[in-house]
């Protein structure tokens, strides 16, 4: 039976009252009539809901090994709640490389067959996305461009032109392939909008970050990796200056924990650092033995392109890792007001750091151990519509049929 008080509100102000709900209680809305289940479930009060409401709870998956999710609430009172997607998924099979903190859409890749897919695991909505025609390679890494105030999306996927020999030699050329959700097509730039830089791994366990018209990824060299969607260009953003001549190059002076990893291969951007969006800024958090150091990107426009250095905004004692000789500990997450960093035995241990009252508190402990492979992911549980979509009430697709609905298990994670 329809209720005759929302009956007779107006749109606009059930629009202000729903809208500002938790997504949990704004989808058992859905139940309340017809009326409301429409409503609720059109793309426009998705992007209200999302564009009003701001998440803090951390999604923990493994970069490689998509088999177990965690949830990491960062509102008191804090809990960390697992779920296992379950036997009969090879590990080899999925892997979710992207996940849109403003819309809730996870970019899932299936390594077996080298294609993607767009998902939002609380609508159950889902679009696969074919591999680039134009490269018979696999991409070294991917960004999701996409908005809260629009449906359509973007994938952006970075290539190396040259070989394993060459690049040997100490020098890579990246180009560049678009796909757009609105033509349903891949294209790839000229060979003008290429980049030469100096040689290195994407760093792991950072996502690639859209921020201002420009994604953003992060090298284990410390360089960012930019590129504009707009003018589709990429350039090179150096690490901060005064990180390159302290200690990260040197090891004699390295600060750092003296790990096998780091004799092994130097320094380890994306083990030691987390690399995001704090307070509207791009942001570089990095852990060393003794502090901690916040650096951010300061970008300045001009008529032939725009300018861009790493500023030290805040530094503060590591007092955590120091009780620990063998690691400097992990962050994960950085709002400008507190810090979340992993430490003790195997990263397994969830410290809550507030800036403003130099305070460290133990929050929780992860399941699992904590390795430089498994990520870290700022996720706000949305409505988002994704265009041209399939759900997971319909008949899937063969190659889907098995992997999809367990992930849709998400949904009862995400909302406890």
């Amino acid at each position: 039976m329809d209720d005759p008080v929302i009956e007779y509100l107006p749109e606009e102000l059930i629009l202000e009252i729903v809208s500002r709900l938790p997504l949990k209680y704004a989808v058992q809305c859905k139940c309340l009539n017809k009326n409301m289940n429409k409503f609720i479930s059109d793309p426009n009060f998705a992007i209200h809901h999302t564009l009003r409401n701001h998440g803090t709870t951390l999604l923990h998956c493994a970069s490689f090994r998509a088999q177990l999710f965690g949830k990491i609430s960062l509102d008191p009172p804090h809990t960390v709640n697992y779920l296992g997607l379950g036997k009969g998924i090879k590990e080899s099979v999925v892997s979710p490389i992207l996940i849109s903190p403003s819309t809730g859409r996870i970019v899932i890749q299936f390594l077996d067959t080298n294609f993607y897919c767009v998902f939002n695991p609380i609508t159950g909505a889902y679009r696969r996305i074919p591999p680039s025609p134009f490269s018979i390679a696999k991409p070294l890494a991917i960004g999701l461009v996409d908005e809260a105030s629009s449906p359509s999306f973007k994938l952006v996927a970075v290539f190396d032109v040259l070989d394993f020999q060459q690049r040997s030699r100490g020098k890579q050329i990246f180009k560049f392939e678009i796909f757009e959700s609105e033509n349903n097509s891949w294209r790839g730039l000229n060979c003008l909008k290429r980049i030469t830089c100096d040689s290195s791994k994407f760093a792991w366990a950072s996502d690639a970050v859209y921020l201002q018209g420009r994604l953003h990824w992060l090298r284990q060299s410390g360089d960012v990796l930019a590129f504009d969607v707009n003018n589709e260009c990429g350039h090179l953003i150096r690490k901060p200056q005064d990180i390159i001549y302290n200690s990260l190059d040197d090891r004699s002076n390295f600060d750092v924990r003296e790990s096998y990893y780091h004799q092994r291969q130097g320094t380890w951007f994306g083990v030691d650092t987390w690399f995001g969006i704090a307070q509207g800024s791009l942001t570089l958090a990095i852990a060393f033995r003794e502090k901690i150091i916040i650096y951010v990107l300061e970008v300045v426009d001009g008529e032939n392109g725009y300018w861009s250095w790493w500023r030290s905004k805040n530094e503060f004692g590591n007092h955590i890792s120091l009780r620990d000789r063998n690691r400097n500990g992990r962050p994960v997450f950085y709002n400008g007001k507190t810090l979340i960093f992993l430490s003790g035995d195997r990263n397994l241990d969830i410290y809550e750091y507030h800036i403003k009252d130099n305070i460290w508190n133990k929050i929780g402990k992860l399941a699992c151990w904590s390795d430089c492979i498994r990520s870290f992911h700022h996720f706000i549980p949305t409505l988002a519509n994704i265009p041209n979509s399939k759900h997971l009430g319909q008949k899937p697709e063969p190659s889907l049929g098995d992997i999809l609905p367990r992930l849709c298990n998400l949904r009862s994670l995400l909302l406890q």
